[in-house]
């Protein structure tokens, strides 16, 4: 994060990169690509290999904790308050339910003629959507 001081008023102002999310560790994109990946079926702790660089903290033997809080904040419209919440997310299914429907909404939200189609379009159609989204 750059800080800025105004010298006219001294308000200290911050800037950041686009995808940077307020008081979260991971970039939007970074979620929105462990939510598809959640969502098409991976378990938990091989999205955390996937998405995760410091690979042994936050995964356990249940998978990856913080994957499914990302889940539910999408759901109370927390994280990517564009995205429509199911009724239910008590069970496992229903939250891989959520993910497939959240990261539909995400790719729905990339810039139309931003990506080509091919190896990789869903992943980054569904990354440059969470960036146009928040």
């Amino acid at each position: 994060m750059r800080r800025y001081l105004c010298l006219t008023c001294g308000a200290l102002i911050g800037v950041v990169p686009r995808g940077v999310l307020p008081r979260r560790h991971f970039s939007a994109g970074t979620i929105a690509l462990a939510i598809l990946f959640f969502g098409l079926g991976e378990q938990s702790g091989k999205v955390c290999e996937r998405c995760n660089p410091w690979r042994v903290r936050g995964a356990t033997s249940k998978g990856w904790v913080q994957l499914h809080r990302w889940i539910v904040a999408v759901q109370a419209g927390s994280l990517f308050p564009g995205i429509k919440p199911l009724l239910a997310l008590s069970e496992l299914n229903n939250r891989r339910l959520a993910a497939a429907r959240a990261a539909m909404a995400l790719s729905g939200a990339a810039p139309v003629g931003s990506w080509a189609p091919g190896a990789g379009a869903m992943e980054e159609q569904v990354f440059l959507g969470a960036v146009q989204m928040i």
